[in-house]
């Protein structure tokens, strides 16, 4: 259910940082798999120590990208998964979109 875990995160970082220095990128869209944007954290990890990037990481290359980032939401936004919306310069939710901060 698309939910936030360590990979994730990583390939977040990683995606930003490759396109932050290519002058043919414009806009970025960020937006889930399937008809969820992101259910927040895995409960996998729950209990883990966390191993960087942690969620905080993530936002901040968000917020660091020159380009518009766009948050595309449609279905579930909780959480970890909305945080990362609103670090995004624009969002955009479908009628079916449900934001939330269950933590």
């Amino acid at each position: 259910m698309n939910a936030i875990n360590h990979d994730i995160r990583t390939g977040l970082v990683a995606a930003l940082t490759a396109i932050a220095g290519d002058d043919k990128v414009e806009r970025i869209i960020l937006s889930g798999a399937g008809d969820v944007f992101a259910a927040g954290a895995d409960a996998g990890e729950f209990g883990l120590q966390m191993i960087q990037p942690d969620l905080p990481a993530v936002v901040a290359a968000l917020e660091a990208v020159t380009v518009p980032v766009i948050a595309v939401i449609k279905g579930v936004c909780l959480g970890g998964g909305l945080e990362l919306a609103l670090a995004c310069r624009w969002r955009i939710a479908s009628p079916t979109a449900r934001l939330g901060l269950p933590e």
